[in-house]
């Protein structure tokens, strides 16, 4: 470690009890426990679009 640094103090970041720490694709305005009463067999949770947008390369392909 450089010598300049060694005796600065640690960070620590400050904690907050306010905020609603979301993780990716969370919502916090859902009451997910709802989701005990769904029958969760018929739902894909793990579906997610194209990502290939063959509609809007074709219509572009044309225009150009």
């Amino acid at each position: 470690m450089r010598e300049d640094l060694k005796n600065l103090p640690v960070y620590a970041a400050p904690t907050q009890t306010d905020l609603v720490v979301l993780a990716n694709n969370e919502n916090a305005y859902v009451d997910w426990r709802d989701l005990l009463s769904i029958d969760t067999h018929r739902i894909d949770f793990n579906h997610y679009g194209k990502s290939t947008h063959d509609a809007l390369r074709a219509k572009y392909a044309t225009y150009v």
